[in-house]
């Protein structure tokens, strides 16, 4: 059930990313810094439903494509998860006059989990690193000059040794969070 209200909610992300009109951007972010910072639940983590904290630099190139860190924390009672990634991100410029901008991101990074259940209850801790490849949607609101408040649909792949095995272990972050540009 939470996966399919997710995958409705990128849907209609995807949407609208492509029902905004593409216009003048409405203030200089050309070699800007912009930091985030944002919360939310994960899904599908290698010990389930897990906490989420992330913080992010976007440093604009040009008013619309920005690159920079994205380092996520993701905690249980029994995993510790510390992922970093290298984030390029574009935004999409709306209509004059409208508080909303719209963006997608793709990153590469590396990924350390520590779960002290790894394998099921008593089956005792375990550590395992691998690469992260954070996939994302996101949508930014205006709240007042130099001030936004996001929402971010995050998908992580990452090839963590988890009892389910493949190639692929993949989790899915909702994240609220706030934007200061510099």
């Amino acid at each position: 059930m939470t996966k399919r209200l997710i995958t409705l909610f990128m849907a209609v992300c995807g949407i609208s990313i492509l029902w905004t009109a593409p216009s003048g951007a409405q203030e200089r972010r050309t070699n800007h810094l912009t930091l985030g910072v944002d919360a939310g639940p994960t899904f599908g983590s290698i010990d389930g439903t897990a906490a989420n904290i992330a913080a992010s630099g976007d440093y604009y190139t040009s008013s619309n494509l920005s690159f920079g860190p994205l380092f996520q924390a993701t905690f249980t009672g029994d995993l510790t998860q510390i992922g970093i990634s290298g984030q390029l991100k574009y935004t999409f410029d709306v209509p004059a006059g409208s508080p909303f901008r719209s963006n997608v991101q793709a990153g590469l990074g590396f990924v350390h989990a520590n779960n002290d259940d790894w394998l099921g209850p008593g089956s005792g801790s375990k550590s395992d690193t691998s690469y992260l490849i954070p996939v994302g949607l996101g949508f930014e609101y205006r709240v007042q000059s130099g001030v936004y408040v996001s929402t971010t649909v995050l998908q992580n792949f990452t090839n963590l040794d988890n009892s389910r095995g493949g190639l692929w272990q993949n989790s899915l972050n909702l994240l609220f969070g706030i934007r200061l540009p510099l």
